[in-house]
């Protein structure tokens, strides 16, 4: 299944803590947090097909930056139950973004460790790696 995918380019900021999305039942409008009023479907099911999509090298990112986005990421990645987290850290061919890589993809083994996931180097793309919860 193709997954749907929210790609932010920095961490989710939002001064009032209400995330709005649309059910994936029905299609009515949700609470962060909420069941939906119309037809009743788990807020904690809202994700499950999809992946958290975080771009953590392409906007002049330091480690120390890169590093923030990603745990940031990781935690809405499962606080929202989304099937998995892909961080997109570049190919390393660019000044810094090397650093970027190694240190993301190290990051992300140790991640998907301790909190019971799968990591995965893209198969697409030598510049993202994943990891997956949720699985079936």
């Amino acid at each position: 299944m193709i997954a749907h995918a929210f790609v932010l380019s920095t961490p989710l900021d939002n001064n009032i803590g209400v995330h709005i999305l649309e059910c994936r039942n029905c299609g009515m409008e949700i609470d962060q947090g909420r069941d939906c009023p119309k037809c009743d479907t788990p807020y904690s099911q809202q994700h499950l097909d999809e992946l958290y999509i975080v771009d953590v090298a392409h906007s002049g990112e330091n480690w120390g930056l890169a590093r923030e986005k990603i745990l940031s990421a990781l935690d809405v990645t499962l606080h929202e139950h989304y099937k998995g987290l892909k961080i997109i850290h570049g190919k390393g061919s660019h000044r810094g973004s090397g650093i970027i890589k190694a240190r993301a993809t190290s990051l992300m083994k140790q991640l998907a460790d301790d909190h019971g996931g799968r990591f995965v180097y893209d198969r697409h793309t030598e510049g993202a790696s994943l990891i997956y919860f949720n699985e079936k």
